[in-house]
Protein backbone atom coordinates (compact mmCIF):
# COMPACT_ATOMS: atom_id res chain seq x y z
CA UNK A 1 0.00 0.00 0.00
CA UNK A 2 3.25 2.49 0.80
CA UNK A 3 4.64 1.69 -2.34
CA UNK A 4 1.20 2.47 -4.70
CA UNK A 5 0.72 5.90 -2.12
CA UNK A 6 4.41 6.87 -2.93
CA UNK A 7 3.56 5.45 -7.25
CA UNK A 8 0.45 7.68 -7.23
CA UNK A 9 2.17 10.67 -5.70
CA UNK A 10 4.77 10.71 -8.12
CA UNK A 11 2.85 10.59 -11.01
CA UNK A 12 0.41 13.34 -9.81
CA UNK A 13 4.28 15.62 -9.18
CA UNK A 14 4.80 14.02 -12.85
CA UNK A 15 1.42 15.56 -14.17
CA UNK A 16 1.50 18.33 -12.66
CA UNK A 17 5.78 19.24 -14.18
CA UNK A 18 4.64 18.35 -17.48
CA UNK A 19 3.97 21.66 -18.56
CA UNK A 20 6.86 21.83 -20.27
CA UNK A 21 5.20 20.29 -23.18
CA UNK A 22 3.34 23.63 -23.00
CA UNK A 23 6.62 25.98 -22.28
CA UNK A 24 8.74 24.09 -25.07
CA UNK A 25 6.11 25.05 -27.45
CA UNK A 26 5.49 28.61 -26.53
CA UNK A 27 9.68 28.68 -27.21
CA UNK A 28 9.32 27.35 -30.44
CA UNK A 29 6.64 29.64 -31.19
CA UNK A 30 8.63 32.64 -30.22
CA UNK A 31 11.88 32.20 -31.96
CA UNK A 32 10.10 30.92 -35.28
CA UNK A 33 8.04 32.90 -37.45
CA UNK A 34 4.63 32.53 -37.80
CA UNK A 35 4.28 31.13 -41.82
CA UNK A 36 6.81 28.34 -40.47
CA UNK A 37 5.57 27.23 -36.95
CA UNK A 38 3.71 24.37 -37.90
CA UNK A 39 6.72 22.89 -39.59
CA UNK A 40 9.06 23.37 -36.46
CA UNK A 41 6.05 22.18 -34.25
CA UNK A 42 6.08 19.09 -35.97
CA UNK A 43 10.08 18.51 -35.70
CA UNK A 44 9.19 18.81 -31.84
CA UNK A 45 6.11 16.42 -32.38
CA UNK A 46 8.71 14.10 -33.97
CA UNK A 47 11.16 14.32 -30.86
CA UNK A 48 8.61 13.30 -28.18
CA UNK A 49 7.14 10.74 -30.09
CA UNK A 50 10.75 8.88 -30.51
CA UNK A 51 11.36 9.53 -26.86
CA UNK A 52 8.06 8.33 -26.06
CA UNK A 53 9.07 4.89 -27.62
CA UNK A 54 12.72 4.72 -26.72
CA UNK A 55 10.75 5.62 -22.93
CA UNK A 56 8.47 2.53 -23.16
CA UNK A 57 11.76 0.09 -24.46
CA UNK A 58 14.17 1.49 -22.04
CA UNK A 59 11.13 0.66 -19.44
CA UNK A 60 10.46 -2.52 -20.34
CA UNK A 61 13.97 -3.87 -20.59
CA UNK A 62 15.39 -2.39 -17.07
CA UNK A 63 14.38 -2.80 -14.01
CA UNK A 64 12.02 -0.26 -11.89
CA UNK A 65 14.66 0.92 -9.47
CA UNK A 66 17.47 2.44 -11.74
CA UNK A 67 15.48 3.48 -14.46
CA UNK A 68 13.57 5.73 -12.39
CA UNK A 69 17.07 6.77 -11.33
CA UNK A 70 17.83 7.65 -14.79
CA UNK A 71 15.06 9.28 -15.39
CA UNK A 72 15.64 11.97 -12.36
CA UNK A 73 19.15 12.70 -13.49
CA UNK A 74 18.27 13.08 -17.06
CA UNK A 75 15.37 15.65 -15.57
CA UNK A 76 17.47 17.32 -14.09
CA UNK A 77 20.29 17.52 -16.70
CA UNK A 78 17.92 18.50 -19.09
CA UNK A 79 16.50 21.52 -17.08
CA UNK A 80 19.99 22.77 -16.28
CA UNK A 81 21.12 22.72 -19.95
CA UNK A 82 18.05 24.81 -20.90
CA UNK A 83 18.67 27.37 -18.42
CA UNK A 84 22.08 27.35 -19.20
CA UNK A 85 21.80 27.44 -23.12
CA UNK A 86 18.53 28.42 -24.12
CA UNK A 87 18.21 32.27 -24.20
CA UNK A 88 14.87 34.32 -23.02
CA UNK A 89 12.24 34.83 -25.33
CA UNK A 90 9.68 36.87 -23.55
CA UNK A 91 10.92 40.47 -22.04
CA UNK A 92 6.83 40.61 -21.53
CA UNK A 93 7.20 38.67 -18.80
CA UNK A 94 8.57 40.88 -16.52
CA UNK A 95 4.86 43.12 -17.15
CA UNK A 96 3.17 39.95 -16.38
CA UNK A 97 4.98 40.32 -12.76
CA UNK A 98 4.14 44.41 -12.92
CA UNK A 99 0.34 43.65 -13.31
CA UNK A 100 0.20 40.89 -10.90
CA UNK A 101 -2.94 39.12 -10.75
CA UNK A 102 -5.13 42.08 -12.94
CA UNK A 103 -2.56 41.24 -15.35
CA UNK A 104 -3.51 37.51 -15.36
CA UNK A 105 -7.42 37.77 -15.09
CA UNK A 106 -7.25 40.09 -17.82
CA UNK A 107 -4.67 37.74 -20.14
CA UNK A 108 -6.87 34.98 -19.19
CA UNK A 109 -9.99 37.47 -19.92
CA UNK A 110 -8.59 36.99 -23.40
CA UNK A 111 -8.01 33.69 -23.77
CA UNK A 112 -11.65 32.62 -22.64
CA UNK A 113 -13.33 35.09 -25.10
CA UNK A 114 -11.83 33.94 -28.37
CA UNK A 115 -14.24 31.73 -30.18
CA UNK A 116 -11.30 29.67 -31.92
CA UNK A 117 -9.22 29.47 -28.85
CA UNK A 118 -12.32 27.72 -26.90
CA UNK A 119 -13.02 25.74 -30.31
CA UNK A 120 -9.55 24.41 -29.99
CA UNK A 121 -9.75 23.17 -26.35
CA UNK A 122 -12.95 21.03 -27.07
CA UNK A 123 -10.96 19.26 -29.90
CA UNK A 124 -8.12 18.81 -27.74
CA UNK A 125 -10.47 17.47 -24.95
CA UNK A 126 -12.20 14.85 -27.30
CA UNK A 127 -8.69 13.94 -29.10
CA UNK A 128 -7.30 13.43 -26.00
CA UNK A 129 -10.17 11.26 -25.02
CA UNK A 130 -10.49 9.17 -27.95
CA UNK A 131 -6.29 8.34 -27.78
CA UNK A 132 -6.61 7.23 -24.04
CA UNK A 133 -10.17 4.80 -25.21
CA UNK A 134 -8.44 3.35 -28.01
CA UNK A 135 -4.99 2.91 -25.62
CA UNK A 136 -6.86 0.64 -24.19
CA UNK A 137 -7.55 -1.81 -26.25
CA UNK A 138 -4.18 -1.12 -27.87
CA UNK A 139 -2.50 -2.14 -24.50
CA UNK A 140 1.71 -1.25 -24.85
CA UNK A 141 4.10 -3.55 -26.90
CA UNK A 142 7.34 -2.70 -28.74
CA UNK A 143 5.72 -3.58 -31.95
CA UNK A 144 2.91 -1.66 -31.55
CA UNK A 145 4.97 1.22 -30.00
CA UNK A 146 7.86 0.75 -32.74
CA UNK A 147 5.53 1.24 -35.56
CA UNK A 148 3.33 4.01 -33.90
CA UNK A 149 6.58 5.94 -33.34
CA UNK A 150 8.07 5.58 -36.42
CA UNK A 151 4.59 6.60 -38.52
CA UNK A 152 4.55 9.70 -35.99
CA UNK A 153 8.18 10.57 -36.91
CA UNK A 154 8.42 10.06 -40.58
CA UNK A 155 5.11 12.71 -40.60
CA UNK A 156 6.42 15.08 -38.08
CA UNK A 157 9.55 15.74 -39.84
CA UNK A 158 8.81 15.16 -43.45
CA UNK A 159 4.81 15.70 -44.13
CA UNK A 160 4.00 19.02 -41.38
CA UNK A 161 5.03 21.42 -43.98
CA UNK A 162 3.60 20.27 -46.66
CA UNK A 163 -0.29 19.67 -45.29
CA UNK A 164 0.26 22.88 -44.03
CA UNK A 165 0.60 24.71 -47.39
CA UNK A 166 -1.57 22.32 -49.37
CA UNK A 167 -4.78 21.93 -46.67
CA UNK A 168 -3.79 24.56 -44.13
CA UNK A 169 -3.60 24.47 -40.47
CA UNK A 170 -7.80 24.11 -40.31
CA UNK A 171 -8.04 20.87 -42.14
CA UNK A 172 -5.15 19.43 -40.66
CA UNK A 173 -6.88 19.71 -37.09
CA UNK A 174 -10.02 18.03 -38.80
CA UNK A 175 -8.35 15.66 -40.52
CA UNK A 176 -5.75 14.56 -38.24
CA UNK A 177 -8.83 13.29 -35.96
CA UNK A 178 -10.41 11.45 -38.71
CA UNK A 179 -7.50 9.51 -39.16
CA UNK A 180 -7.43 8.74 -35.81
CA UNK A 181 -11.24 7.94 -35.48
CA UNK A 182 -10.58 5.60 -38.87
CA UNK A 183 -7.22 3.76 -37.60
CA UNK A 184 -9.80 3.00 -34.30
CA UNK A 185 -12.79 2.08 -36.36
CA UNK A 186 -10.54 0.01 -38.70
CA UNK A 187 -9.34 -2.02 -35.53
CA UNK A 188 -12.97 -2.50 -34.64
CA UNK A 189 -13.79 -3.91 -37.40
CA UNK A 190 -11.07 -6.05 -38.04
CA UNK A 191 -10.09 -7.47 -34.63
CA UNK A 192 -8.74 -10.73 -35.38
CA UNK A 193 -6.05 -9.64 -37.72
CA UNK A 194 -2.71 -10.24 -35.55
CA UNK A 195 -0.55 -7.44 -37.05
CA UNK A 196 -3.39 -5.10 -37.15
CA UNK A 197 -3.02 -2.98 -34.03
CA UNK A 198 0.29 -2.34 -35.45
CA UNK A 199 -1.00 -0.58 -38.35
CA UNK A 200 -3.79 1.37 -35.83
CA UNK A 201 -1.05 2.54 -33.40
CA UNK A 202 0.63 4.16 -36.76
CA UNK A 203 -2.58 5.49 -37.75
CA UNK A 204 -3.17 7.20 -34.22
CA UNK A 205 0.41 8.40 -33.83
CA UNK A 206 0.92 9.90 -37.28
CA UNK A 207 -2.95 11.79 -36.78
CA UNK A 208 -1.78 12.95 -33.64
CA UNK A 209 1.53 14.39 -34.23
CA UNK A 210 -0.51 16.59 -37.55
CA UNK A 211 -2.65 17.41 -34.76
CA UNK A 212 -0.34 18.51 -32.19
CA UNK A 213 1.86 20.28 -34.67
CA UNK A 214 -1.66 22.09 -36.59
CA UNK A 215 -2.59 23.02 -32.80
CA UNK A 216 -0.07 24.80 -31.41
CA UNK A 217 0.94 27.06 -34.06
CA UNK A 218 -3.11 28.09 -34.33
CA UNK A 219 -2.89 28.50 -30.54
CA UNK A 220 0.36 31.11 -30.56
CA UNK A 221 -0.79 32.73 -33.81
CA UNK A 222 -3.92 33.59 -32.19
CA UNK A 223 -3.02 36.01 -28.95
CA UNK A 224 -0.03 37.88 -28.49
CA UNK A 225 3.21 36.51 -27.44
CA UNK A 226 3.04 37.19 -22.84
CA UNK A 227 0.20 34.69 -23.63
CA UNK A 228 1.54 31.94 -25.92
CA UNK A 229 2.58 29.68 -22.79
CA UNK A 230 -0.90 30.25 -20.91
CA UNK A 231 -3.13 29.32 -24.05
CA UNK A 232 -1.02 25.99 -24.61
CA UNK A 233 -0.76 25.00 -21.55
CA UNK A 234 -4.71 25.09 -21.12
CA UNK A 235 -5.32 23.08 -24.18
CA UNK A 236 -2.57 20.33 -22.50
CA UNK A 237 -5.08 20.88 -19.51
CA UNK A 238 -8.09 19.71 -21.67
CA UNK A 239 -6.35 16.88 -22.57
CA UNK A 240 -5.43 15.84 -19.71
CA UNK A 241 -8.93 15.63 -18.43
CA UNK A 242 -10.53 13.74 -21.68
CA UNK A 243 -7.06 11.64 -21.44
CA UNK A 244 -8.24 10.91 -17.84
CA UNK A 245 -12.06 10.56 -18.65
CA UNK A 246 -11.28 8.05 -22.13
CA UNK A 247 -9.16 5.89 -19.81
CA UNK A 248 -11.80 5.55 -17.29
CA UNK A 249 -14.58 4.91 -19.45
CA UNK A 250 -12.83 2.70 -22.06
CA UNK A 251 -11.07 0.99 -19.25
CA UNK A 252 -14.94 0.24 -17.47
CA UNK A 253 -16.74 -0.81 -21.02
CA UNK A 254 -13.32 -2.67 -22.33
CA UNK A 255 -14.18 -6.25 -20.10
CA UNK A 256 -17.89 -6.89 -21.51
CA UNK A 257 -17.26 -5.52 -25.35
CA UNK A 258 -13.39 -5.30 -26.64
CA UNK A 259 -14.48 -3.38 -29.37
CA UNK A 260 -16.71 -0.69 -27.81
CA UNK A 261 -13.72 1.66 -26.44
CA UNK A 262 -12.72 2.11 -30.44
CA UNK A 263 -16.54 3.42 -31.71
CA UNK A 264 -15.89 5.66 -27.94
CA UNK A 265 -13.03 6.61 -30.06
CA UNK A 266 -14.05 7.45 -33.16
CA UNK A 267 -17.09 8.91 -31.90
CA UNK A 268 -14.31 11.30 -30.13
CA UNK A 269 -12.57 11.77 -32.80
CA UNK A 270 -15.79 12.73 -35.36
CA UNK A 271 -17.02 15.19 -32.46
CA UNK A 272 -13.31 17.05 -32.43
CA UNK A 273 -13.14 17.41 -36.30
CA UNK A 274 -16.61 18.70 -36.50
CA UNK A 275 -15.85 21.21 -33.78
CA UNK A 276 -12.91 22.27 -35.90
CA UNK A 277 -15.02 22.81 -39.07
CA UNK A 278 -17.93 24.28 -37.75
CA UNK A 279 -16.23 26.44 -34.67
CA UNK A 280 -12.91 28.10 -36.67
CA UNK A 281 -12.05 29.44 -40.62
CA UNK A 282 -9.13 29.70 -42.55
CA UNK A 283 -8.19 33.26 -41.69
CA UNK A 284 -8.27 32.47 -37.96
CA UNK A 285 -6.39 29.50 -38.14
CA UNK A 286 -4.06 31.19 -40.80
CA UNK A 287 -3.36 34.33 -38.93
CA UNK A 288 -0.22 35.68 -39.16
CA UNK A 289 0.15 37.20 -35.63
CA UNK A 290 -1.57 38.38 -33.17
CA UNK A 291 -1.47 41.79 -31.59
CA UNK A 292 0.90 42.46 -29.05
CA UNK A 293 -0.79 44.68 -26.46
Amino acid sequence: AGLRMWMLTAGFVQGLLSCNFSVAAAYVSDVVGPDDRERYMGYNSAVLVVAFVLGGGLAAAFPRTPLLSAMAVVAVANGSIMLLVAPETNPAIEEDHAGGRGALSQSMGRICSSGPVLAVFVGTFFQFFGWAACEVVLGDGSAVDISGGIAGFLVGVFMVDPLKRLVGPRWMLAGGNLVRGTAAFSLALLPSVTWWPDLTAAGMFAGTVVIDASRDAVLTRLLEKKSRGKVVGLSKACGAGGRTLGSLIGGAVVASDASRPLYFALAASVVAAVVVCVFMNEKTTSAREARSD
